[in-house]
C-alpha cells in the first residue's frame, strides 16, 4: 500500500510515501516497497531478458533520520554504489528521502521548483491563500485540492452536489448562448442575438432555481451556489 504509486510517460514507476511519525526501520521498508514495482514487471508466459524500467522510491518525512539529524542536508539521493570503484553500480533505482524538518528555505529564498514544491508541502496547513511565490497550474491544482480535503462529509456533500449542478447550469448556459447565436444570426441583427441569449439564459436560470427548490434548497442556498458557479464561470 503506497501513498502515491504511478508512472511516468517514459514507463518508469514512481512510489511516495509520506510519513508523519517516525518509526521504526523506515529504510528496510522503503527497500521492502521497492521491490514489487520490480518484481511486477516480470512478464509472464513470454520469453522476457530481465530488462527492467527504472524505480523511484520517494519519502517526505516530517521527521530527521537518527542517523543524520545534526547534518542539515534535507534531501538525500541514494543509489546501489560500487564502493570500490566508487561508481553507480546499479542506476535504474533511487531512493529520494527529504526530511522535511531541516527545510529552513523562507519565501523569497525559493527558488526552484523544488523548494517550493517542499516549502509548499511543510507551511500548507499555514497559508490560507496560495502564495505568491507559489503561482501556476500545479501549485493553483494543489491548493484547490486541499482546500477540498478539508471540507467536513457535509460540506463536501454540499460542494459535490453544486458542481453537478454547476455543470447542469453551465450546460443549459451553453445551449441558451447557442440559442441566442441562432436567433441573432438568423434575424441579421445584433438586437436579436442578445435578446434570444438572455430568454434562453433566464428560462435555464429560472428551471435551476426550480429544480433546486423542488429538492429542498433554501433560497440562500440557492442564491450561494448561483454566485460560486458564476465565480467558477468567471475564472474559467
Amino acid at each position: 500500500m503506497y501513498d502515491i504509486y504511478c508512472k511516468t510517460e517514459k514507463g518508469d514507476h514512481v512510489i511516495v510515501e509520506m510519513q508523519n511519525e517516525p518509526v521504526r526501520f523506515f529504510k528496510d521498508r522503503s527497500v521492502f516497497y521497492s521491490a514489487f514495482p520490480i518484481r511486477d514487471q516480470a512478464i509472464k508466459g513470454k520469453k522476457w531478458n530481465f530488462e527492467l524500467k527504472a524505480v523511484y522510491a520517494v519519502g517526505l518525512l516530517n521527521f530527521c533520520f537518527s542517523d543524520g539529524k545534526d547534518d542539515k542536508t534535507y534531501l538525500h539521493r541514494v543509489k546501489l554504489m560500487d564502493i570500490e570503484a566508487r561508481t553507480f553500480f546499479y542506476d535504474k533505482l533511487t531512493f529520494v528521502f527529504a526530511e522535511l524538518p531541516k527545510f529552513k528555505k523562507k519565501e523569497s529564498e525559493l527558488k526552484t521548483q523544488l523548494d517550493k514544491w517542499l516549502y509548499a508541502i511543510n507551511h500548507l496547513c499555514e497559508l490560507d491563500k496560495p502564495s505568491p511565490a507559489l503561482s501556476g497550474k500545479m501549485f493553483d491544482k494543489l491548493f484547490y485540492e486541499a482546500a477540498v480535503a478539508s471540507l467536513t462529509t457535509m460540506e463536501a456533500n454540499a460542494y459535490f452536489e453544486s458542481q453537478k449542478q454547476y455543470l447542469y447550469y453551465i450546460n443549459s448556459i451553453d445551449f441558451a448562448e447557442m440559442k441566442g447565436k441562432h436567433i441573432g444570426k438568423h434575424i441579421g441583427m445584433k438586437i436579436g442575438f442578445e435578446q434570444g441569449f438572455e430568454e434562453g439564459r433566464n428560462s435555464e436560470r429560472d428551471k435551476f432555481i426550480q429544480a433546486m427548490k423542488e429538492q429542498g434548497y433554501s433560497d440562500e442556498a440557492i442564491t450561494m451556489i448561483l454566485q460560486a458557479t458564476q465565480d467558477i464561470k468567471d475564472r474559467t
